[in-house]
């Protein structure tokens, strides 16, 4: 399955990956820290004992629905709201 994909994105001329231009690995990580933090903010909650699992997956909606609008700008309030 993986040579498929890899035919199909060098006969599309998709197969330019981040990591082929200098610094692409950093600037993409750079890019999804936001989102990489989440699991820190559920399991730093939990063991650390500043809250409770069901507490914890609030916070985690709440950080979601703030990284998704406003850093990532994947969707809009107006939307959420609907």
């Amino acid at each position: 399955m993986m040579l498929v994909a890899v035919w199909v994105g060098k006969k599309t001329g998709c197969d330019v990956a981040a990591s082929d231009r200098p610094g692409g690995d950093l600037e993409g990580f750079i890019g999804c820290a936001p989102a990489l933090f989440m699991p820190v903010i559920i399991l730093g909650g939990i063991f650390s004992g500043v809250t409770t699992p069901p507490e914890a997956a609030g916070l985690a909606v709440v950080y979601g629905l703030f990284v998704a609008t406003v850093i990532y700008h994947d969707f809009s309030w107006r939307s959420v709201r609907n």
